[in-house]
């Protein structure tokens, strides 16, 4: 279970946000997962983990997780989610993605919310554009990367 790198300002994994989640991803298998338990600060109906919120972290999965595979940083073209049933706050979670089609220009990904128990929340399907790597260089150099972690560019033998 290897972490990935983070941006301190960003919603979902930012810990300088003061206003996020600050949540952890990690390269799982061919995938990417995230493990969390989302609180009262997640809610939209009373006791109700908003959909957006689980739709946020899905992207967010399913984009590293292409990201990984690929070694190029992407963005989101297209997120489609179907909401299986309502996630109660204080459940414990399973977010996990993987990269299911490369087609060159687009990438296709499939994405879960599961507990322990195995009920699914939510399923999505999404296309992530890659970027240039000239693009890719910047985002790359105001990351943050665990202990002994390196640039995901370094591994990057694709064309430009």
């Amino acid at each position: 279970m290897d972490p990935i790198p983070n941006y301190s300002k960003c919603f979902v994994c930012g810990e300088e946000n003061p206003n996020g989640l600050n949540l952890r991803f990690h390269v799982e298998g061919d995938g990417v997962v995230l493990r969390c338990r989302p609180d009262d600060k997640t809610m939209g109906f009373r006791g109700i983990v908003h959909g957006g919120i689980l739709a946020t972290l899905l992207d967010e999965t399913m984009g590293w997780a292409a990201t990984m595979v690929k070694k190029r940083y992407c963005m989101a073209a297209e997120v489609s989610v179907r909401f299986v049933q309502s996630l109660p706050v204080d459940t414990h979670i399973t977010v996990s993605g993987r990269l299911t089609r490369d087609r060159s220009r687009v990438w296709e990904t499939e994405g879960e919310v599961s507990d322990a128990e195995g009920t699914v929340y939510a399923r999505a399907r999404g296309k992530y554009m890659p970027m240039s790597l000239e693009d890719c260089r910047a985002v790359d150099e105001y990351l943050s990367y665990p202990p002994g972690g390196k640039s995901i560019l370094e591994a990057h033998n694709g064309p430009d």
